[in-house]
């Protein structure tokens, strides 16, 4: 059992960034987190990225892992600012 509880635990770990970058006009957006609020870039539009909340939630009690994805990895770019104003 606790050889299933590690693999599941390796397995979170390892899938637990599902942010994507953005490519838009060969520039490339990064996710960000708390710790790299410099990646923000003015001019896109960024939401709380729900497929890193679910191992957000499930692996609380790791506190690695919360704190990797809160830090580095919470927000995720959707588009550009401009480009959402057209739609």
């Amino acid at each position: 059992m606790k050889k299933l509880i590690g693999i599941l635990l390796i397995l979170f770990v390892l899938l637990s960034g599902c942010s994507e970058n953005l490519y838009v006009g060969g520039r490339v957006y990064p996710p960000y987190g708390l710790a790299n609020k410099e990646l923000k870039d003015n001019d896109v539009i960024y939401q709380v990225n729900k497929l890193n909340v679910i191992p957000l939630v499930l692996l609380s009690e790791t506190i690695i892992v919360p704190f990797y994805i809160v830090l580095f990895d919470l927000y995720e770019p959707i588009g550009l600012k401009d480009e959402m104003a057209k739609d």
